[in-house]
């Protein structure tokens, strides 16, 4: 993922788009399995936060079967220290 910390005040960490290396899109529904995972931000928009004095990442991505497509939903992740 990329850190915006162009505003300090809100800052961003937007996941990098590509494939997932060793991944098997059969975890993810099993018509897709041995396929590969795609990941990307979502595409309503929605960024993910850093908090430097939490130590908390946010993510917000997309999933999807690489080649195919993506699902609509949207997936979140939060990393703590």
């Amino acid at each position: 993922f990329d850190l915006d910390w162009t505003d300090p005040t809100a800052r961003t960490a937007i996941v990098v788009a590509g494939d997932v290396p060793n991944s098997d899109a059969g975890d993810l529904s099993a018509t897709y399995a041995g396929q590969v995972v795609a990941v990307r931000p979502h595409s309503n928009g929605a960024v993910g936060t850093y908090s430097y004095c939490d130590q908390t990442f946010n993510l917000v991505f997309q999933l999807g079967v690489s080649g195919l497509g993506y699902f609509g939903n949207v997936f979140t992740e939060d990393l703590a220290r």
